[in-house]
Protein backbone atom coordinates (compact mmCIF):
# COMPACT_ATOMS: atom_id res chain seq x y z
CA UNK A 1 0.00 0.00 0.00
CA UNK A 2 2.87 2.38 0.69
CA UNK A 3 4.25 2.10 -2.83
CA UNK A 4 3.86 5.61 -4.29
CA UNK A 5 1.30 6.42 -1.56
CA UNK A 6 1.76 8.48 1.62
CA UNK A 7 1.50 6.91 5.06
CA UNK A 8 -1.20 9.37 6.12
CA UNK A 9 -3.37 8.18 3.22
CA UNK A 10 -2.67 4.48 3.77
CA UNK A 11 -3.47 4.18 7.50
CA UNK A 12 -7.28 4.03 7.23
CA UNK A 13 -7.11 1.68 4.25
CA UNK A 14 -4.67 -0.62 6.05
CA UNK A 15 -6.93 -0.85 9.11
CA UNK A 16 -9.94 -1.69 6.96
CA UNK A 17 -7.87 -4.24 5.03
CA UNK A 18 -6.66 -5.98 8.17
CA UNK A 19 -10.16 -6.05 9.66
CA UNK A 20 -11.45 -7.65 6.46
CA UNK A 21 -8.51 -9.97 5.78
CA UNK A 22 -6.85 -10.77 9.13
CA UNK A 23 -5.02 -13.79 7.68
CA UNK A 24 -3.46 -14.79 4.37
CA UNK A 25 -6.10 -17.49 4.03
CA UNK A 26 -8.89 -14.91 4.44
CA UNK A 27 -7.41 -12.88 1.60
CA UNK A 28 -6.87 -15.92 -0.62
CA UNK A 29 -10.47 -17.08 -0.20
CA UNK A 30 -12.00 -13.65 -0.79
CA UNK A 31 -13.56 -12.79 -4.16
CA UNK A 32 -11.59 -10.27 -6.18
CA UNK A 33 -14.58 -7.89 -5.99
CA UNK A 34 -14.19 -7.63 -2.21
CA UNK A 35 -10.44 -7.13 -2.54
CA UNK A 36 -10.98 -4.25 -4.94
CA UNK A 37 -13.71 -2.76 -2.72
CA UNK A 38 -11.25 -2.57 0.18
CA UNK A 39 -8.60 -1.06 -2.08
CA UNK A 40 -10.88 1.41 -3.87
CA UNK A 41 -9.49 4.93 -3.61
CA UNK A 42 -5.81 3.97 -3.24
CA UNK A 43 -5.17 3.78 -6.99
CA UNK A 44 -2.67 1.54 -8.78
CA UNK A 45 -5.16 -1.31 -8.50
CA UNK A 46 -2.78 -3.84 -9.98
CA UNK A 47 -1.14 -3.89 -6.54
CA UNK A 48 -4.36 -5.23 -5.03
CA UNK A 49 -4.84 -7.96 -7.62
CA UNK A 50 -1.18 -9.00 -7.34
CA UNK A 51 -1.49 -9.21 -3.56
CA UNK A 52 -4.61 -11.32 -3.96
CA UNK A 53 -2.81 -13.68 -6.37
CA UNK A 54 0.18 -13.92 -4.03
CA UNK A 55 -2.08 -14.90 -1.13
CA UNK A 56 -3.60 -17.68 -3.22
CA UNK A 57 -0.13 -18.91 -4.13
CA UNK A 58 0.96 -18.92 -0.48
CA UNK A 59 -2.06 -21.04 0.41
CA UNK A 60 -1.64 -23.47 -2.48
CA UNK A 61 2.15 -23.80 -2.38
CA UNK A 62 3.11 -23.12 1.23
CA UNK A 63 0.02 -24.21 3.21
CA UNK A 64 -0.84 -20.61 4.04
CA UNK A 65 2.51 -19.76 5.64
CA UNK A 66 4.45 -16.89 4.07
CA UNK A 67 7.98 -18.13 3.25
CA UNK A 68 10.96 -16.38 4.81
CA UNK A 69 13.41 -17.28 2.06
CA UNK A 70 14.10 -14.43 -0.40
CA UNK A 71 14.10 -16.67 -3.48
CA UNK A 72 10.73 -18.18 -2.52
CA UNK A 73 9.28 -14.75 -1.80
CA UNK A 74 10.39 -13.55 -5.22
CA UNK A 75 8.53 -16.43 -6.83
CA UNK A 76 5.20 -14.95 -5.64
CA UNK A 77 3.11 -12.64 -7.82
CA UNK A 78 3.95 -8.97 -7.50
CA UNK A 79 7.06 -9.45 -5.34
CA UNK A 80 10.39 -8.25 -6.73
CA UNK A 81 13.85 -8.06 -5.14
CA UNK A 82 13.11 -4.91 -3.14
CA UNK A 83 9.86 -6.19 -1.61
CA UNK A 84 11.34 -9.63 -1.00
CA UNK A 85 14.31 -8.12 0.83
CA UNK A 86 12.08 -5.88 2.92
CA UNK A 87 9.78 -8.75 3.96
CA UNK A 88 12.64 -11.13 4.73
CA UNK A 89 14.69 -8.65 6.76
CA UNK A 90 11.88 -6.82 8.59
CA UNK A 91 9.42 -9.66 9.16
CA UNK A 92 11.84 -12.60 9.50
CA UNK A 93 15.09 -10.90 10.57
CA UNK A 94 16.95 -12.44 7.63
CA UNK A 95 20.32 -10.73 6.99
CA UNK A 96 19.49 -9.64 3.44
CA UNK A 97 19.70 -6.16 1.92
CA UNK A 98 17.11 -3.80 0.50
CA UNK A 99 18.03 -1.45 -2.35
CA UNK A 100 15.92 1.34 -3.77
CA UNK A 101 16.80 4.75 -5.16
CA UNK A 102 17.35 6.21 -1.69
CA UNK A 103 19.68 3.38 -0.65
CA UNK A 104 21.62 3.59 -3.93
CA UNK A 105 22.27 7.29 -3.37
CA UNK A 106 23.37 6.83 0.25
CA UNK A 107 25.76 4.00 -0.61
CA UNK A 108 27.27 5.86 -3.56
CA UNK A 109 27.94 8.94 -1.45
CA UNK A 110 29.11 6.95 1.55
CA UNK A 111 31.76 5.15 -0.50
CA UNK A 112 32.74 8.21 -2.55
CA UNK A 113 31.84 6.31 -5.66
CA UNK A 114 30.22 8.90 -7.95
CA UNK A 115 26.82 10.20 -8.86
CA UNK A 116 24.71 7.08 -9.11
CA UNK A 117 22.53 6.36 -12.14
CA UNK A 118 19.31 4.96 -10.71
CA UNK A 119 18.33 3.62 -14.14
CA UNK A 120 21.61 1.78 -14.73
CA UNK A 121 21.47 -2.01 -14.32
CA UNK A 122 25.22 -2.06 -13.63
CA UNK A 123 24.90 0.57 -10.89
CA UNK A 124 21.96 -1.28 -9.37
CA UNK A 125 23.93 -4.55 -9.34
CA UNK A 126 26.92 -2.83 -7.72
CA UNK A 127 24.72 -1.35 -4.98
CA UNK A 128 23.05 -4.69 -4.23
CA UNK A 129 26.49 -6.26 -3.80
CA UNK A 130 27.63 -3.42 -1.54
CA UNK A 131 24.43 -3.52 0.50
CA UNK A 132 24.84 -7.27 0.98
CA UNK A 133 28.26 -6.69 2.48
CA UNK A 134 27.06 -3.94 4.82
CA UNK A 135 23.71 -5.28 6.09
CA UNK A 136 23.66 -5.78 9.86
CA UNK A 137 23.88 -9.51 10.72
CA UNK A 138 21.51 -9.45 13.71
CA UNK A 139 19.35 -6.36 13.08
CA UNK A 140 18.89 -6.35 9.31
CA UNK A 141 15.35 -4.96 9.41
CA UNK A 142 16.31 -1.96 11.52
CA UNK A 143 19.41 -1.41 9.39
CA UNK A 144 17.51 -1.47 6.10
CA UNK A 145 14.76 0.82 7.34
CA UNK A 146 17.32 3.26 8.74
CA UNK A 147 19.19 3.33 5.44
CA UNK A 148 15.99 4.03 3.49
CA UNK A 149 14.92 6.76 5.94
CA UNK A 150 18.36 8.33 5.81
CA UNK A 151 18.09 8.62 2.04
CA UNK A 152 14.57 10.03 2.08
CA UNK A 153 15.05 12.53 4.94
CA UNK A 154 18.73 13.49 5.20
CA UNK A 155 20.81 12.35 2.23
CA UNK A 156 18.24 13.54 -0.30
CA UNK A 157 18.65 13.86 -4.09
CA UNK A 158 18.95 17.65 -4.13
CA UNK A 159 20.73 18.28 -0.83
CA UNK A 160 22.91 16.35 1.58
CA UNK A 161 22.30 17.49 5.16
CA UNK A 162 25.77 16.43 6.24
CA UNK A 163 25.75 18.31 9.55
CA UNK A 164 22.92 16.15 10.94
CA UNK A 165 23.89 12.92 9.20
CA UNK A 166 24.91 10.10 11.57
CA UNK A 167 27.29 8.77 8.88
CA UNK A 168 29.14 12.02 8.23
CA UNK A 169 32.26 10.63 9.97
CA UNK A 170 32.92 7.63 7.70
CA UNK A 171 31.35 9.26 4.61
CA UNK A 172 33.94 9.26 1.81
CA UNK A 173 32.18 11.95 -0.23
CA UNK A 174 32.11 14.27 2.77
CA UNK A 175 35.84 13.76 3.28
CA UNK A 176 36.59 14.43 -0.39
CA UNK A 177 34.53 17.61 -0.23
CA UNK A 178 36.35 18.92 2.86
CA UNK A 179 39.70 18.17 1.23
CA UNK A 180 38.73 20.15 -1.84
CA UNK A 181 39.00 17.16 -4.13
CA UNK A 182 35.38 17.38 -5.27
CA UNK A 183 33.34 20.60 -5.54
CA UNK A 184 30.13 19.16 -4.11
CA UNK A 185 28.46 16.01 -2.85
CA UNK A 186 27.58 13.78 -5.84
CA UNK A 187 23.99 13.97 -6.94
CA UNK A 188 21.79 11.67 -8.93
CA UNK A 189 21.96 10.68 -12.58
CA UNK A 190 19.75 11.40 -14.37
CA UNK A 191 18.63 14.53 -12.49
CA UNK A 192 14.95 14.74 -11.72
CA UNK A 193 13.30 15.91 -14.89
CA UNK A 194 10.06 17.76 -15.16
CA UNK A 195 7.21 15.40 -15.91
CA UNK A 196 5.91 15.41 -19.45
CA UNK A 197 2.42 16.75 -19.94
CA UNK A 198 -0.23 14.04 -19.47
CA UNK A 199 -2.33 12.87 -22.39
CA UNK A 200 -5.70 14.59 -22.38
CA UNK A 201 -8.69 12.34 -22.97
CA UNK A 202 -12.46 12.72 -22.92
CA UNK A 203 -15.16 10.25 -21.89
CA UNK A 204 -18.94 10.55 -21.88
CA UNK A 205 -20.47 8.91 -18.79
CA UNK A 206 -24.14 8.02 -18.36
CA UNK A 207 -25.35 7.64 -14.79
CA UNK A 208 -28.31 5.35 -15.48
CA UNK A 209 -30.74 5.08 -12.56
CA UNK A 210 -34.23 4.24 -11.40
CA UNK A 211 -36.07 5.28 -8.25
CA UNK A 212 -37.07 2.56 -5.80
CA UNK A 213 -40.20 2.64 -3.70
CA UNK A 214 -42.32 4.13 -6.48
CA UNK A 215 -43.28 0.92 -8.28
CA UNK A 216 -40.85 -1.33 -10.07
CA UNK A 217 -42.08 -0.46 -13.53
CA UNK A 218 -41.95 3.30 -13.19
CA UNK A 219 -39.50 5.16 -15.42
CA UNK A 220 -38.83 8.48 -13.72
CA UNK A 221 -37.08 11.42 -15.25
CA UNK A 222 -35.08 13.67 -12.99
CA UNK A 223 -37.86 16.25 -12.92
CA UNK A 224 -40.34 13.66 -11.63
CA UNK A 225 -38.33 12.51 -8.62
CA UNK A 226 -40.55 13.54 -5.76
CA UNK A 227 -39.58 11.67 -2.61
CA UNK A 228 -36.44 12.53 -0.72
CA UNK A 229 -36.74 9.26 1.16
CA UNK A 230 -36.84 7.04 -1.96
CA UNK A 231 -33.54 5.44 -2.82
CA UNK A 232 -31.99 5.44 -6.26
CA UNK A 233 -30.48 2.37 -7.89
CA UNK A 234 -27.66 2.79 -10.41
CA UNK A 235 -26.58 0.60 -13.31
CA UNK A 236 -22.90 -0.39 -13.13
CA UNK A 237 -20.69 -2.37 -15.48
CA UNK A 238 -17.57 -4.34 -14.58
CA UNK A 239 -14.38 -3.37 -16.39
CA UNK A 240 -12.21 -6.00 -18.12
CA UNK A 241 -9.85 -8.08 -15.96
CA UNK A 242 -6.82 -6.53 -17.69
CA UNK A 243 -5.78 -2.95 -18.33
CA UNK A 244 -6.53 0.35 -16.60
CA UNK A 245 -8.75 -0.02 -13.51
CA UNK A 246 -9.04 -3.77 -14.12
CA UNK A 247 -12.15 -5.45 -12.64
CA UNK A 248 -13.44 -2.20 -11.12
CA UNK A 249 -17.07 -1.12 -11.55
CA UNK A 250 -18.09 1.92 -13.60
CA UNK A 251 -21.07 3.74 -15.03
CA UNK A 252 -21.82 3.11 -18.72
CA UNK A 253 -19.23 5.11 -20.62
CA UNK A 254 -17.71 5.66 -24.03
CA UNK A 255 -14.14 4.66 -24.75
CA UNK A 256 -11.67 7.44 -24.01
CA UNK A 257 -10.77 9.63 -26.98
CA UNK A 258 -8.14 12.31 -27.35
CA UNK A 259 -9.39 15.63 -26.04
CA UNK A 260 -9.85 18.51 -28.44
CA UNK A 261 -7.75 21.59 -27.61
CA UNK A 262 -9.76 24.07 -25.58
CA UNK A 263 -9.33 26.38 -22.58
CA UNK A 264 -8.22 24.66 -19.39
CA UNK A 265 -11.10 23.42 -17.24
CA UNK A 266 -11.55 23.43 -13.51
CA UNK A 267 -11.45 20.09 -11.71
CA UNK A 268 -15.24 19.98 -11.47
CA UNK A 269 -17.51 22.12 -13.61
CA UNK A 270 -21.20 22.63 -13.05
CA UNK A 271 -23.74 22.00 -15.75
CA UNK A 272 -24.38 25.69 -16.27
CA UNK A 273 -20.68 26.42 -16.70
CA UNK A 274 -19.96 23.61 -19.13
CA UNK A 275 -23.21 22.86 -20.94
CA UNK A 276 -22.59 25.18 -23.87
CA UNK A 277 -19.23 23.58 -24.69
CA UNK A 278 -20.42 20.06 -24.01
CA UNK A 279 -23.89 19.62 -25.48
CA UNK A 280 -22.88 19.42 -29.12
CA UNK A 281 -19.77 17.30 -28.70
CA UNK A 282 -21.46 14.86 -26.32
CA UNK A 283 -24.74 14.27 -28.12
CA UNK A 284 -23.51 11.61 -30.53
CA UNK A 285 -21.42 9.77 -27.94
CA UNK A 286 -24.30 9.89 -25.46
CA UNK A 287 -26.58 8.30 -28.02
CA UNK A 288 -23.98 5.60 -28.62
CA UNK A 289 -23.88 4.68 -24.93
CA UNK A 290 -27.66 4.67 -24.60
CA UNK A 291 -28.04 2.60 -27.73
CA UNK A 292 -27.06 -0.50 -25.80
CA UNK A 293 -29.94 0.15 -23.38
CA UNK A 294 -32.53 0.26 -26.15
CA UNK A 295 -35.95 1.32 -24.93
CA UNK A 296 -34.92 1.04 -21.31
CA UNK A 297 -33.34 4.50 -21.35
CA UNK A 298 -34.69 7.54 -23.14
CA UNK A 299 -32.15 9.80 -24.83
CA UNK A 300 -34.64 12.66 -24.56
CA UNK A 301 -34.55 12.36 -20.77
CA UNK A 302 -30.77 12.47 -20.53
CA UNK A 303 -29.73 15.50 -18.52
CA UNK A 304 -26.25 16.97 -18.60
CA UNK A 305 -24.86 17.30 -15.06
CA UNK A 306 -21.41 18.75 -15.63
CA UNK A 307 -17.78 17.75 -16.07
CA UNK A 308 -15.35 15.96 -13.81
CA UNK A 309 -11.63 16.13 -14.47
CA UNK A 310 -9.51 13.34 -13.01
CA UNK A 311 -5.76 12.86 -13.33
CA UNK A 312 -4.04 9.53 -13.52
CA UNK A 313 -0.23 9.39 -13.47
CA UNK A 314 -0.09 9.80 -17.27
CA UNK A 315 -3.61 10.78 -18.31
CA UNK A 316 -5.76 13.86 -17.71
CA UNK A 317 -9.31 12.66 -18.27
CA UNK A 318 -12.41 14.83 -18.64
CA UNK A 319 -15.65 12.97 -17.93
CA UNK A 320 -18.85 14.54 -19.30
CA UNK A 321 -21.57 13.36 -16.95
CA UNK A 322 -25.22 12.77 -17.89
CA UNK A 323 -28.09 11.41 -15.78
CA UNK A 324 -30.39 9.00 -17.56
CA UNK A 325 -33.62 7.54 -16.16
CA UNK A 326 -34.22 3.89 -16.98
CA UNK A 327 -36.71 1.13 -16.31
CA UNK A 328 -36.42 -0.74 -13.04
CA UNK A 329 -37.28 -3.91 -14.93
CA UNK A 330 -34.14 -3.80 -17.06
CA UNK A 331 -32.55 -7.25 -16.89
CA UNK A 332 -28.76 -6.93 -16.56
CA UNK A 333 -28.32 -10.34 -18.20
CA UNK A 334 -29.08 -8.68 -21.54
CA UNK A 335 -25.71 -6.94 -21.44
CA UNK A 336 -23.76 -10.22 -21.60
CA UNK A 337 -20.86 -10.84 -22.09
CA UNK A 338 -20.29 -7.71 -20.02
CA UNK A 339 -21.09 -8.09 -16.32
CA UNK A 340 -23.65 -5.56 -15.08
CA UNK A 341 -25.61 -5.00 -11.87
CA UNK A 342 -28.03 -2.60 -10.22
CA UNK A 343 -26.64 -1.08 -7.02
CA UNK A 344 -28.83 0.80 -4.53
CA UNK A 345 -27.85 3.89 -2.57
CA UNK A 346 -26.62 3.27 0.95
CA UNK A 347 -24.27 0.60 2.26
CA UNK A 348 -24.31 -1.36 -1.00
CA UNK A 349 -23.25 1.59 -3.12
CA UNK A 350 -20.67 2.73 -0.58
CA UNK A 351 -18.96 -0.67 -0.53
CA UNK A 352 -18.86 -1.37 -4.27
CA UNK A 353 -15.44 -1.15 -5.94
CA UNK A 354 -15.71 2.20 -7.72
CA UNK A 355 -12.57 4.06 -8.72
CA UNK A 356 -11.94 7.57 -7.40
CA UNK A 357 -13.00 9.13 -10.71
CA UNK A 358 -16.28 7.21 -10.70
CA UNK A 359 -16.91 8.28 -7.09
CA UNK A 360 -16.55 11.88 -8.30
CA UNK A 361 -19.06 11.17 -11.07
CA UNK A 362 -21.45 9.61 -8.56
CA UNK A 363 -21.26 12.61 -6.21
CA UNK A 364 -21.99 14.99 -9.08
CA UNK A 365 -24.97 12.94 -10.27
CA UNK A 366 -26.40 12.57 -6.76
CA UNK A 367 -26.12 16.31 -6.18
CA UNK A 368 -27.81 17.00 -9.51
CA UNK A 369 -30.72 14.64 -8.76
CA UNK A 370 -31.03 15.89 -5.16
CA UNK A 371 -31.37 19.44 -6.46
CA UNK A 372 -34.29 18.32 -8.64
CA UNK A 373 -35.89 16.60 -5.66
CA UNK A 374 -35.66 19.76 -3.61
CA UNK A 375 -37.07 21.86 -6.44
CA UNK A 376 -40.05 19.52 -6.85
CA UNK A 377 -40.78 19.57 -3.14
CA UNK A 378 -40.82 23.39 -3.11
CA UNK A 379 -43.47 23.48 -5.84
Amino acid sequence: MLQQTRVSTVVSYWRKWMDTFPTINDLACAPVELVLECWAGLGYYRRATALHCAAKEVVSRFEGVLPSDVSLLRSLSGIGPYTAGAIASIAFNAPVPVVDGNVMRVLARLTGWRAVDVKSAADMKHCWKLASELVHPTQPGDFNQALMDLGSLVCTPHAAECEVCPLRGPCRSRSLLEDGIIPQIPGVIPPTASKSAPKEQEVTVCVVYYQSGEGRSQVPCANSISSASSLLSFLLFKRPAEGLLASMWEFPSTDAVAAKPEPKRRKVQSASAAASSSSTSSSSTLAAVLGSLGRDADVAQAEFCGEVVHRFSHILMTLRVHCVAASATTDVARFSPRTARWVTEGAELESVALSTQMRKVLRMAQAHLAAHRAAVQRQ
